[in-house]
This record gives C-alpha cells, structure tokens and sequence, in this order.
C-alpha cells in the first residue's frame, strides 16, 4: 500500500471539508466547522498525515498550497494540549519547526484564518483568544481539548436539575448560563468558557439525544464521548446528566429537584433578577440596643452576567453607616453583620461604589442597589424602619423598653427625626418599665 503524499491528504480533506459545509448549509445550520473533524481514523491514518507534514517542514518549508494537513494536525496536538506549553509540544512532532521561526506561527496562524473563509470554519473568541492569537485557532479547532472535558462533565452534571427544554434547544444562552457558572473551574476552562458559543455547541451535542447530531460530526462526537467515559467519576457525571435530560425532554417541563437544596438552586437560576437587598437586625447589648446591616453576595449577580464578573471583583465599596472602606471584590461575598454607627436615611446612599463602569451601572436599573459613582439607597428603607418599630415593641413590649425609644422609633416611623438620631437614642437612653 502506498504511502499518500501531502498534496493527496490535501484534496481528499479538501473535499470532506468542501461536504461538510454544504451539508450543514442545507440544514440551515449556524454551526462552524473545525479542523478536528477531518474524519480520518486517528490509528491508520492520522500517523501517515503526520508523516506526510513531517517530510515537507524537515526541508525547511511551509505548505503553501497543500496546507490542510498541517492545520488538521495542529488541531490534533491541541486536543491532547493539557495547560503545558503548546509550542513545545509541537516541535516534539515536527523537529524542524523551531528553525522555522516566527515566520513558521504567523503561516499556521493565517492558514487558519483560510480555513475559516473557506469552509466557514470556528473562529477564536474572547480576552484569552485576543492575549494567544497563535494558540487560540489549533486549541478552538479541537473543539473540547482533552484536559478541559472533566471540568465540563462536572459542570453539566452541577447544572442538570435547571435544565428546560427551551434552554436545551438554544445553545447560545445554555453557554451563557454554564459560563456564568465556570468561576470555580481551572483558570484553562474559564479562558474556554469565554467562547460561550462554542460551550453551548459542545454542551448541546453532548447531551443530544439522538445517534448523530449536526452540530458536530459523529466521530469527534463519539471520541470526546469516549475519553470522558475513560475517567470513571467524569464518565458517571455524563450519564446521570443525560439521564436528567431524557426526563426533561419527555416530560416537557423541567425535572422535579430531588432535595431542598436543588430546588433553591434551580429556583436561582431561573430568576433573572437575584434578590440583592442588605437586611437589618438589632442586638441588644449591655450598654444598649445596636442595629447591624447584612450586604448580601453579588456573586448570584455575576452568574447572571457573566460579563460583569471581572468588575465585581475588583470594585471597592463604602457602606453607609460603617467605618472604613470595604476591600476589593467585597461585593462578592456576603458582608457582616456589620455594626452601623447610624442607620442611613431614605435621602443617604446605602453602598458607595468606585469608578462603576456604565455596563455595570446599565445592569441594574431601578433596582434596590444600582450601581453609579454612588448607590442609591433603597427605596424599602422607610419599610425598614417601620420593621424595626414593629420588632422592636413585639420584642420588648412586655419587658423593658424606653419612653426615648418609643418617642424615637415612633418618630423615625413618621419621618420626623433622622433615624441616625434613633440609633444614637436606642444605645443611650436608659431602661424603663412600662
């Protein structure tokens, strides 16, 4: 049997690909083409491609017009890329490369620029493709490298009792919603997860129900399928998330949560304004009654919009009533209690926040916290007020309380005296019996 040349290899993924495309097209099929479905056996005939590349770059030359090969096997090194060095790897399959120089990464580089103009190939995405413009194309044609498949695995699985049949059939916003929730991947999935497209794409074909899906071929599909399942735990994860999709899709609604816990975490997920009003609580000491206030945790917010993430966790903030600026990425996690020195009026900001950009500010508008130069106070906070009223004389209306109590939260209630007045009245004033 003899051995193809590069220019054979070249006509023959000319054509799959040239098929390819036009298949999808007739299915009105918005999905890209990548490299790695070339459809060649990775056993027999991915080693005789490699060989064929391999002849050309050890005579010091680039394929110019035969170039297919190369990107093909440039998708396959970014398969089994696991978070090392991608060029290193690379020179261990073509020796010859690194006395190629720069020259060699800028012609692999356009070529998948060709590849993407010609069969409506995947183009990189995101603030990691834009850092590692070289790397970004062979690692986005391999469409879910090796070392990355665990942690979307776990990810669906974590995901699996929000799943609705909408969300299934719509690839864009099911990437948008398991990107918001890969922060507590590795740093190597997050930098994927920003192509949120093609998150969903994988995630979609991955849980399609049928032997063959359009999005991506049936081989590629079957190989990442088949390297999950190599891992025991990833491998289970796969299958009780497709189990809980198969319920989704025959009940036509979304799957009844099995504890307390995943039907707080659904019942999140589908909300598309998280609830982030600061709540308030009195304690009493011995010098005197103290209020405190809770901030709650925006990072339900940065699930929402994972877009804002990245500003949420840098920002600093002030909070009004307490001394000292907050730290920054406060805003996600919960704050306090944290003892106030007087509790703010309806006319006083609540959170003061730095250098908000106009993304963030646009996020929330006519919330009880938007975001801006400074935060509006919350609209309830008169509600607030009269809260602590009520409490306060449900609480102590049979033991102690104070005529200046009474005087100042009645007073607090009505507007009539600044509630920093009232907290400065609660601690001071001395005990007596109604």
């Amino acid at each position: 049997m003899s051995v193809k040349t590069i220019d054979e290899w070249h006509d023959r993924l000319h054509d799959h690909f040239l098929a390819l495309r036009q298949k999808r097209d007739q299915l009105n099929i918005n999905s890209p083409v990548f490299a790695i479905e070339h459809g060649l056996n990775v056993h027999t005939e991915l080693p005789d491609l490699k060989c064929a590349v391999q002849k050309v770059i050890a005579r010091g030359h680039l394929p110019a017009i035969t170039w297919l090969p190369l990107v093909v096997y440039a998708a396959e090194i970014g398969y089994r890329y696991r978070g090392d060095r991608y060029w290193p790897r690379f020179e261990q399959e073509f020796p010859n490369w690194r006395q190629l120089g720069n020259k060699a990464k800028n012609h692999l580089h356009d070529k998948y620029k060709l590849f993407a103009q010609t069969y409506g190939g995947a183009r990189p995405s995101g603030t990691w493709a834009s850092h590692f413009k070289f790397i970004a194309w062979p690692i986005t044609h391999a469409i879910l490298p090796t070392d990355l498949q665990r942690h979307l695995a776990r990810l669906l699985y974590d995901y699996r009792k929000v799943f609705t049949r909408e969300l299934l059939e719509d690839q864009e916003e099911l990437g948008k919603r398991l990107a918001a929730r890969s922060h507590e991947t590795s740093d190597r999935f997050k930098h994927f997860a920003e192509n949120s497209s093609l998150l969903g794409l994988v995630a979609v074909s991955l849980l399609h129900e049928e032997d063959e899906t359009p999005l991506i071929t049936n081989e590629i599909l079957d190989r990442i399928t088949t390297d999950l399942s190599s891992e025991r735990q990833a491998g289970t994860w796969l299958r009780d998330t497709k189990h809980a999709v198969v319920r989704v899709r025959r009940k036509g609604f979304k799957s009844k949560p099995e504890t307390k816990h995943d039907e707080r975490r659904a019942r999140t997920a589908d909300q598309q304004w998280p609830s982030l009003e600061p709540t308030l609580s009195l304690r009493r000491l011995p010098t005197g009654w103290t209020v405190y206030m809770t901030v709650p945790s925006y990072a339900s917010l940065a699930e929402r919009f994972p877009d804002i993430r990245e500003e949420l966790e840098r920002l600093r903030c002030d909070i009004a009533g307490s001394e000292g600026t907050r730290a920054r990425g406060a805003l996600m996690y919960q704050q306090g209690p944290l003892r106030l020195q007087y509790l703010p009026t309806s006319g006083d900001a609540l959170i003061s926040v730095r250098r908000a950009s106009k993304r963030l500010q646009d996020t929330l508008p006519g919330r009880a916290i938007a975001f801006s130069n400074t935060v509006k106070a919350s609209e309830n906070l008169e509600r607030w007020h009269r809260y602590f009223s009520v409490f306060v004389v449900a609480c102590y209306c049979d033991s102690v309380l104070t005529c200046a109590m009474i005087a100042s939260l009645s007073a607090a209630r009505t507007g009539d005296v600044s509630c920093r007045h009232s907290v400065t009245a609660l601690s001071a004033c001395s005990a007596v019996r109604l």
